[in-house]
């Protein structure tokens, strides 16, 4: 009897320990065509039934201090939590249960999403299959740390039509805010652009937007920008991001 309650009790401790540990989330970024892995950028959106939309959770961050979702040189990826800003700096704390969505890029591939439920289990996504984009987003330029008394938050990107055909597309951002200011969740930066590009033809987009002094130092925002076909408002073409922060304490270095 003593050693069922013993066993009993270790279990319960092995089960209390793998949910403290939090679940992972992995995968594999490939070509669809060729199978080729590929440096993808990821972001994870979980569904919340109380607002009736999806929510930013964390996305790629291959910084040397904390890493999550960041490729390795065969496509291979691991999300081991979400990432947060707190006072102290930057960590990872464990995924709530629910429905997820993973959405995926890379530079040069349409944006691919893929929904699947997180309970206390890792999840194996296995292949997330990108397929060619006829146009391609690149950031170009971005903007530093902002001081305490705000400023201004920009970025310019380069719009490039691959294919033969006349693309007409829109391009818009989100900004999301996983320190300690919530202003910044889903949050629409400004005005969508429209841009209509010739066969092989490139051109390029700025915006910008005031962050003002009330929002709370430390804050880090992460800017995602993106272009979709104008005849489709759902299917997204291409993404990038960048990250900033507002105040004291340094963003830290990419390892």
């Amino acid at each position: 009897m003593k050693a069922l309650v013993i066993l009993g009790v270790l279990f319960t401790l092995v089960l209390q320990s793998a949910f403290a540990a939090g679940a992972t989330i992995s995968g594999r970024i490939v070509d669809v065509q060729t199978g080729e892995p590929l440096p993808g950028i990821l972001t994870l959106y979980k569904f919340e039934p109380s607002i009736g939309t999806r929510v930013w959770v964390t996305g790629t961050s291959c910084y040397s201090e904390v890493k999550t979702g960041c490729a390795d040189s065969s496509g291979n990826f691991v999300f081991e939590g979400r990432l947060v800003y707190p006072a102290e700096g930057l960590k990872i704390e464990p995924f709530d249960p629910g429905e997820y969505e993973l959405e995926a890029y890379a530079s040069g591939y349409l944006l691919s999403r893929q929904k699947f439920v997180l309970s206390d289990e890792d999840v194996d996504l296995g292949k997330v299959n990108l397929t060619h984009s006829p146009v391609e987003i690149t950031l170009i330029s971005s903007s530093p740390p902002l001081p305490p008394q705000g400023g201004q938050l920009f970025w310019l990107v380069r719009i490039k039509n691959l294919s033969e055909e006349e693309q007409r597309v829109d391009v818009y951002a989100l900004i999301n805010g996983p320190g300690k200011s919530s202003d910044f969740v889903n949050s629409p930066f400004g005005r969508i652009r429209r841009v209509i590009l010739g066969p092989r033809e490139e051109d390029f987009v700025d915006q910008g937007l005031t962050i003002p002094s009330e929002i709370p130092d430390g804050s880090y925002m992460c800017v995602q920008i993106y272009v979709r076909a104008r005849n489709d408002p759902f299917m997204p073409l291409g993404r990038t991001n960048f990250c900033t922060q507002k105040g004291p304490g340094p963003i830290p270095s990419k390892g």
